[in-house]
């Protein structure tokens, strides 16, 4: 995607009540808001740039095997117990271990814009915002953290009996 460097650089059309020029200033302050997107005005983005930054994840495992001899003979048994923490450093720090969720992203692609009309070889593309209404576009452009259990900390009990 081409990141522009002037406001004016993309033209939009009226759409769903919504004027070109209120689409425009909504995407210019979208825009000016995202930290990726404003230091790159004038370029392309890269592959990855905005969608997912660098998680510090980690996991730790704690396992104790408890041997002993039941019955005579020599059968050996373990009791193995173990507690897994997934995401620990979430457990310590609410801002770590998460990662953003953007509402515009469809198979890692963010899409905050639509073709309303490709252009020719003499005309420009004439875009729409991708949303219903400026409050809609507002609200999937706002970067949020993700909350489900891939983001979250976690702690798993198990227990196993070896024989």
């Amino acid at each position: 995607m081409y990141i522009p460097k002037a406001q004016d650089e993309l033209q939009f059309t009226d759409y769903n009540g919504m004027t070109a020029v209120e689409e425009q200033t909504a995407f210019w302050n979208y825009l000016n808001r995202n930290k990726y997107l404003s230091k790159h005005k004038g370029e392309y983005a890269q592959r990855y740039g905005e969608v997912r930054p660098w998680i510090h994840r980690f996991d730790a495992k704690l396992l104790q095997d408890i041997f002993t001899n039941f019955g005579g003979g020599d059968h050996r048994y373990t009791l193995q117990v173990s507690v897994d923490f997934l995401n620990i450093g979430n457990l310590l720090n609410d801002a770590w271990g998460t990662f953003p969720y953007n509402p515009l992203t469809s198979f890692e692609n963010v899409r905050p814009l639509r073709v309303n009309n490709r252009g020719t070889a003499t005309t420009a593309p004439v875009y729409t915002l991708n949303a219903t209404s400026l409050q809609d576009f507002a609200a999937k452009t706002t970067i949020s953290k993700d909350v489900s259990t891939s983001s979250t900390w976690g702690c798993l009990l198990g227990i196993r009996l070896i024989f």
